[in-house]
């Protein structure tokens, strides 16, 4: 065995010994977690832009920052052939932030409360992904991960109706 065939062989293994630590996950269900994050939560922004909801001008532009962002490294993730963890902590960060700028809304419209509790719920998970550190919000939420993915998954119809 010559010095590139034991350097590729051992890149496949800590390859593998990395995604085996991620409790059955992968670049796909990353993937698509964080497609449900950018597809939950750009319905949410949808319904804060709802005049009748009187959401300022200045947190509209703060959230729709925070979601461009979001969609950028959601990108980044599915471009990628293994994740980049500051990119992951960067999307999961998002969320918090996009949290806490929606969270005085919450009162007028249930449904925004749910898909960003959601979205916070299904953070922990993607984090995991990259052995990364749960922001404080997302840490404690009364969701599991599979509960999450659907409210997210529904959320675009959920909110059209709303």
């Amino acid at each position: 065995m010559n010095r590139r065939s034991l350097l590729i062989s051992t890149a496949g293994l800590v390859g593998a010994a990395a995604l085996a630590g991620c409790s059955g996950a992968t670049s796909d269900q990353l993937s698509n977690d964080v497609n449900l994050l950018v597809n939950g939560l750009s319905a949410v922004v949808v319904t804060l832009s709802d005049p009748a909801l009187k959401v300022p001008a200045a947190t509209l532009a703060q959230i729709n920052a925070v979601l461009a962002d979001l969609q950028s490294n959601a990108a980044a993730i599915g471009n990628a052939l293994t994740p980049n963890t500051n990119t992951v902590q960067a999307i999961g960060n998002a969320v918090s932030a996009l949290a806490a700028l929606a969270t005085p809304f919450f009162p007028l419209s249930s449904v925004v409360a749910m898909v960003v509790q959601a979205a916070l719920a299904l953070v922990p998970t993607i984090l995991s992904f990259v052995h990364a550190p749960v922001p404080a919000g997302a840490a404690a939420n009364s969701m599991n991960a599979d509960q999450a993915r659907l409210v997210l998954k529904a959320a675009p119809a959920m909110l059209s109706k709303h």
